[in-house]
């Protein structure tokens, strides 16, 4: 792993000025879509990743998909394929939080980058539609650019990826370690706040998986980047548990964005 994690690092450096290209633009030079949360690649293939074996894997992605070996890897969304920190930036309201969060996001790589330890991960709460997803897109692209494995996945997602393994001896458990163990892990979407407060709002087990999966990357000291759609991590504490609010407060800068829905209409 360690030298397809040295070769994905080459690979993706190589590939870092092919992908860098102006703001709101495919490499190949094509607009992207006008709607500011749907950033997406033409369908070129142009990303800058590096050169593909002849598993159609580049050494970064091989490393990726063998931390995470026998459960199927959430990919970033189709429509935040083109996202960037530079167009996060440049949606509207930028000025209620999400400034915030993208100075944090390009900290945190800019440490990566020079191989130090972040300190922190990083933690988005606010309303749905106000560009939490698409700076985490942006800065998941950007680590990928660079060869820094990152693993991106749904909180619905990993709940699943580790109740499908259930009644097969200890693979449950083998997702939450590798879970636990990758460099830099993405959740996206962390819980349902529109459930009805005062009643139960996570199984045990639901929680359980969260919990040991936080709780194993923050004693290991690896970074998490989270979004969730509450007001306040005491809304997430409400939901799950004071315990991975707590855990999510030690290991995670917190940041909140504000604003209205940028989700705009679609057109055919």
């Amino acid at each position: 792993m360690e030298a397809a994690f040295a070769e994905g690092q080459e690979e993706g450096r190589a590939g870092l000025a092919a992908h860098e290209s102006e703001s709101g633009r495919c490499p190949c030079g094509r607009p992207h879509p006008p709607s500011p949360l749907q950033v997406r690649f033409c369908g070129c293939g142009a990303r800058g990743e590096g050169a593909r074996g002849a598993d159609g894997l580049t050494a970064r992605e091989r490393f990726e998909h063998a931390t995470v070996a026998g459960w199927p890897m959430c990919r970033v969304p189709d429509r935040l394929g083109g996202a960037t920190l530079e167009t996060a930036l440049a949606m509207p309201g930028a000025e209620r939080g999400r400034g915030e969060a993208v100075r944090c996001a390009r900290a945190l790589l800019s440490r990566l980058d020079a191989g130090e330890r972040p300190g922190a991960g990083l933690c988005l709460l606010g309303p749905t539609g106000t560009g939490k997803s698409g700076v985490l897109a942006g800065l998941t692209h950007a680590l990928r650019d660079r060869g820094h494995p990152v693993v991106w996945t749904t909180y619905a997602s990993l709940v699943d990826a580790v109740r499908a393994k259930y009644g097969h001896g200890s693979e449950a458990s083998t997702v939450i370690v590798s879970l636990g163990r990758v460099p830099i892990l993405v959740i996206d979407e962390l819980g349902d706040p529109f459930r009805e407060r005062g009643h139960e709002q996570e199984s045990e087990d639901r929680r359980r998986i969260l919990h040991d999966v936080l709780a194993a990357r923050h004693a290991a000291l690896l970074p998490t980047l989270l979004s969730a759609n509450y007001g306040s991590l005491a809304e997430m504490g409400d939901q799950f548990d004071p315990r991975v609010s707590s855990r999510v407060t030690e290991m995670c800068v917190v940041v909140t964005v504000g604003g209205r829905d940028l989700r705009a209409t679609p057109t055919i």
